[in-house]
């Protein structure tokens, strides 16, 4: 089995709703984590399971979304 993972940290806001969480309920920041694993028992025709640059690439897209934002203003 071969593994190739993508891991970014970023940070974002968010506030609790739905009662009286004291600070809670007022914007603020967090470190989150996120990561991305891609399996196969299989490699491609250039012996690569996927090309890195181009995890990376899409999946900075992805993070760059949450990264300093408002979580609760994001579908």
């Amino acid at each position: 089995m071969y593994t190739v993972g993508v891991r970014r940290d970023f940070i974002a806001r968010h506030f609790l709703i739905g009662g009286d969480w004291g600070p809670e309920n007022d914007p603020h920041a967090h470190q989150y984590v996120a990561e991305v694993r891609i399996e196969s028992a299989e490699l491609d025709q250039h012996n690569y399971l996927v090309d890195i640059v181009k995890i990376e690439s899409e999946f900075g897209i992805i993070v760059d979304r949450y990264r300093d934002n408002l979580l609760n203003d994001l579908p």
